[in-house]
C-alpha cells in the first residue's frame, strides 16, 4: 500500500511501523506459547520414565520384603528416593514457569 504524501506521511508511516513491530511481537508470542507447550509436554513424558521406576521397585520391595537383605533394601529405597527428587525437580521447574506465566 503507497504512503500517503503530505501532512499525514508522517502519521501514516509510523502507523505502519508500528503494525510491523505489532505483528512481529505477535509471532515472536506465538512462537514462545509454542515452546513452553512443547515444554510442558516433555516435562509431563519425563516424569513418566521415574514414576514408572518407582512404581516397579515399591511393588518388587513389596512383593518380595522378607526375601531382600538389608543391603538390597537400602539400594532400591535409595533409587526411590533418586528419582522421586527428580521427579520434585522437574515439578519446581514447572511451577516456576507457570507463575512466570501468570505474572
Amino acid at each position: 500500500m503507497p504512503t500517503p504524501k503530505g501532512v499525514y506521511e508522517d502519521v501514516f508511516r509510523n502507523m505502519n511501523e508500528l503494525s510491523e513491530k505489532l505483528d512481529r511481537h505477535e509471532e515472536e508470542r506465538k512462537r514462545l506459547d509454542q515452546m513452553r507447550e512443547e515444554w510442558i509436554s516433555n516435562v509431563s513424558h519425563d516424569m513418566k520414565t521415574p514414576l514408572a521406576s518407582n512404581q516397579g521397585y515399591a511393588e518388587f520391595i513389596n512383593d518380595s520384603a522378607t526375601d531382600l537383605t538389608a543391603q538390597e533394601l537400602q539400594e532400591y529405597t535409595s533409587i526411590i528416593k533418586n528419582k522421586s527428587m527428580y521427579m520434585k525437580d522437574l515439578l519446581d521447574d514447572l511451577n516456576l514457569t507457570m507463575r512466570l506465566r501468570n505474572h
